[in-house]
C-alpha cells in the first residue's frame, strides 16, 4: 500500500471518528469536559505547529494564554522574537521550558519589519480594528488562535450558564473567570500530558508499518487525541475479524503480523495479557506499549471517579431553599441524573462562587428523577451526616449540597459538635438545607473515641424523630453517596423483611467480618427511628478500657445482647453467628451505593467488596430464602 492510500485511509477513519459521537459513561470516570478541554488544547497546538519554523513573529496575549501557551504548545520551539504589551519592558519567562526570557516592546515602538506574522488570541477580533490600533503592516499575517465558532479560552472549562446571561468578551472573561476561577492543572491537563507520552512513544516507530491492536473505544480516542494518526498505519488486528471504521480488521494470528514492523497495543485493561499473547506468537519485537506501571488509568479516563472535576448540574430544590442560595459545589452523580443535561457546569469553575442571576431550570433532569419514584421512601427518611467538619476542598459543604439536589424530599442532618461554629467558614453551613445539631464532646471519650461517636449520632437520630421521619441512614461527614436510589433501597429492604412478630425491625448492615466476632462496619447503618435510638443508646457510656474491643464490636456486641440474640464466642460457633446475622440484620452489597470516603481515598468504596472473609449480600438473600421454606 503506497503512502496516498495510507493518508485516504487515514482521513477516513478521522473523519468516522469526527462524525461520530462517542458516549461515555459518567461510571467510568471519563470526564466530558476534560475531553472538550483537550480537544481545544490541541486545537491551539496544531495552529502554533503551523507556523513555519522559518517564520519569525510576535505575540500580542494577556499573561494566561502566554502561561498556557508555554505549558502546552511548542511555541517556545519556534522564531518568537517576542511579546507586545503597553506595559513595556516586563519580564517574560518560558517557566516549562528554559527559563528563557523573552523581550516585550510598546505598540507605537515596534519594528514590525523584523517579523512575518503576529499571533494573538481574541474571541472577538476584528482584524483591521487591531491593524489599524498596533499599526501593523498588511504584508504581516495575523494569527489568531481562535475561529468564529469559539466562545471561550482553550484553557477554560465551557459553561453553558454564562451563555445565557453574559455576554462572552475578554473584559467578562478578564473579570470573571480569571478572577473567580482556578482550574486544578492536575487533572484537567493530566489528559494533555498522557497524550504527550504516548506521542513520544509512538514516534520511535517511525515511518515503520504499524498495526494497532484492539479496536474498542481506546483506539477511537487514540486517533483522535494522538499522533497516531498521522503514523504508517496500514492494519488493525483482534481477537475476531471484524470492521473498524470501514477497514476490516485481521485475525491476531502471526501468519497477519509478517508484513508489520511495530504491533501497538491500544488497550489499558488488557495491555499486559496481549502482550503476553503476542510474546507467545513470537512477536515480542514488534511490540509497542503505550502505559507503565506509573499509570493509573487509561490516557483519557479520570483516575478517581469521585475527584472534584465531576460533572454537576442545578435543579430547583424541593426542600425549602432557593437554589440560588447555593454555591455552585454540586457533583455530577455516575448515572444519576440526565448525561444530555443542557445545563453542565463544573465544581472548579464556581467554586465558592454564590449564583447571584437566578437558577437555570432543566426540565429533563425534575423529568428523570420524578420516573424513578424515590419519593415515598426519601420523604420518611432523614440522612445523618456525623462527625466532625471536613473543611477541606469544601468537602462536608459540598456533600450537603449534593444530597439537596440528590435526594430533595429527605430531611438532611448535620450532627456535629459546638466547637465548629468558632470556625469562620461554618457560618456558611446555615445557608444550606439542613438541620445542624451541635452536641458538646462527652466527659469520657472511651475506646478510640467511641462516646463521641454515639454521642453525635444520637442526637442526630433524636432530631430526626422529632421532624416526624421514620426512617434514618447514619453515614459520616467525610463520606459520600453517588446513588440516587440509596434511600429507597434501604427503605425498602427494611419493610420488606419485617416481621410482624417482632417488636423491632432489621437495620441494614453492610458486609460483616466473619474472622473478627462482631466486627461490623458502622459508617453506614440504616434502620427505624426507634431502632436506631436504640442502637445509638447514649444512656450506657463505654469505658476507656475496653480489653482490645474496637467501637464497631463494643456497638454491635451491646446492640445484639438487647436483641436478645448475643452468642458467646462466635467464632467457634460460626454458623450460628451467621444465622444470627441473617436473621437480625439486613446485610447490603457495598456496591450499590457507589461511595466514596475521604478518609480513605477512592480504595475506601471497595474495602468490603475485595476482602474474602465477609457475609456477603449474596450470602445472606440465599440465606432468607432457607428460612423463609423452612430448612
Amino acid at each position: 500500500m503506497n503512502q496516498k492510500h495510507i493518508k485516504a485511509k487515514q482521513n477516513s477513519i478521522n473523519i468516522s471518528l469526527g462524525k461520530r459521537k462517542i458516549r461515555v459513561k459518567q461510571s467510568i470516570g471519563i470526564s466530558q469536559n476534560q475531553m472538550e478541554l483537550t480537544r481545544r488544547i490541541l486545537k491551539v497546538r496544531e495552529k502554533i505547529d503551523a507556523i513555519k519554523d522559518e517564520m519569525a513573529f510576535v505575540g500580542y496575549l494577556d499573561d494566561i494564554h502566554i502561561s498556557y501557551l508555554f505549558r502546552f504548545t511548542r511555541i517556545a520551539k519556534k522564531n518568537l522574537i517576542g511579546f507586545i504589551d503597553e506595559v513595556e519592558n516586563k519580564c517574560i519567562y518560558n517557566v516549562y521550558g528554559d527559563r528563557k526570557a523573552y523581550p516585550v516592546f510598546s505598540p507605537e515602538n515596534f519594528n514590525w519589519c523584523q517579523v512575518d506574522c503576529v499571533i494573538v488570541a481574541d474571541l472577538n477580533l476584528d482584524e483591521t480594528e487591531l491593524k489599524k490600533k498596533l499599526e501593523i503592516p498588511e504584508t504581516i499575517e495575523v494569527i489568531n488562535l481562535y475561529d468564529d465558532e469559539d466562545v471561550i479560552p482553550f484553557w477554560a472549562i465551557p459553561v453553558s450558564m454564562t451563555w445565557q446571561t453574559e455576554t462572552l468578551n475578554n473584559e467578562f472573561i478578564n473579570s470573571n473567570l480569571l478572577n473567580n476561577c482556578r482550574l486544578p492543572e492536575n487533572y484537567w491537563f493530566g489528559m494533555i500530558e498522557k497524550i504527550d507520552k504516548i506521542n513520544s512513544i509512538l514516534e520511535a516507530c517511525g515511518d515503520g508499518r504499524i498495526c494497532v491492536y484492539c479496536v474498542g473505544g481506546h483506539t477511537k480516542y487514540l486517533f483522535e487525541f494522538t499522533d497516531i494518526k498521522y503514523k504508517n498505519v496500514v492494519a488493525f488486528a483482534d481477537r475476531k475479524a471484524k470492521e473498524f471504521c470501514g477497514i476490516a480488521v485481521r485475525e491476531n494470528t502471526a501468519e497477519n503480523f509478517r508484513d508489520i514492523d511495530y504491533i501497538v497495543i491500544s488497550s489499558f485493561l488488557y495491555q499486559e495479557e496481549i502482550e503476553s499473547y503476542l510474546i507467545g506468537i513470537g512477536m515480542q519485537d514488534k511490540i509497542v506499549k503505550l502505559y507503565d506501571m506509573t499509570d493509573e488509568v487509561s490516557f483519557y479516563e479520570t483516575a478517581n471517579v469521585c475527584s472534584p472535576d465531576r460533572l454537576m448540574t442545578f435543579s430547583q430544590s424541593a426542600n425549602g431553599l432557593s437554589m440560588t442560595d447555593l454555591y455552585a459545589c454540586v457533583e455530577w452523580s455516575s448515572g444519576s441524573l440526565s448525561e444530555n443535561s443542557d445545563y453542565l457546569v463544573t465544581y472548579n469553575l464556581l467554586k465558592n462562587r454564590i449564583i447571584d442571576k437566578g437558577i437555570l431550570h432543566n426540565q429533563s433532569e425534575n423529568e428523570i428523577i420524578a420516573e424513578k419514584n424515590y419519593e415515598r421512601a426519601n420523604s420518611r427518611a432523614a440522612l445523618i451526616l456525623q462527625g466532625p467538619i471536613v473543611y477541606e476542598d469544601d468537602f462536608t459543604y459540598r456533600t450537603i449540597c449534593y444530597y439537596s439536589i440528590l435526594y430533595p424530599q429527605a430531611k438532611l442532618i448535620l450532627s456535629t459538635w459546638s466547637s465548629e461554629k468558632e470556625q469562620a467558614e461554618f457560618e456558611r453551613f446555615y445557608k444550606l438545607p439542613v438541620e445542624i445539631v451541635l452536641s458538646d464532646p462527652p466527659v469520657q471519650k472511651g475506646a478510640l473515641n467511641v462516646n463521641y461517636q454515639v454521642k453525635s449520632t444520637y442526637a442526630g437520630i433524636a432530631r430526626a424523630k422529632k421532624l416526624g421521619c421514620e426512617y434514618v441512614i447514619k453515614t459520616r461527614t467525610d463520606f459520600r453517596f453517588y446513588a440516587d436510589d440509596c434511600i429507597s433501597y434501604l427503605y425498602t429492604l427494611t419493610e420488606l423483611f419485617a416481621d410482624e412478630k417482632k417488636p423491632h425491625k432489621r437495620l441494614a448492615i453492610l458486609p460483616p467480618y466473619l474472622d473478627v466476632a462482631y466486627y461490623i462496619p458502622d459508617y453506614i447503618i440504616s434502620g427505624s427511628v426507634e431502632d436506631m435510638l436504640q442502637f445509638w443508646n447514649e444512656d450506657e457510656v463505654f469505658p476507656d478500657d475496653t480489653d482490645g474491643l474496637n467501637p464497631e464490636m463494643l456497638l454491635f456486641s451491646r446492640y445484639i445482647k438487647y436483641l436478645g440474640s448475643y452468642i458467646e464466642d462466635p467464632l467457634n460457633h460460626l454458623e450460628d453467628y451467621i444465622d444470627m446475622l441473617c436473621r437480625e440484620f439486613i446485610v447490603t452489597d457495598p456496591a450499590v451505593y457507589k461511595w466514596y470516603w475521604k478518609k480513605y481515598s477512592y480504595e475506601g468504596s471497595i474495602l468490603y467488596q475485595e476482602s474474602k472473609n465477609i457475609l456477603t449480600a449474596a450470602d445472606w438473600f440465599y440465606r432468607q430464602l432457607i428460612f423463609r421454606k423452612g430448612r
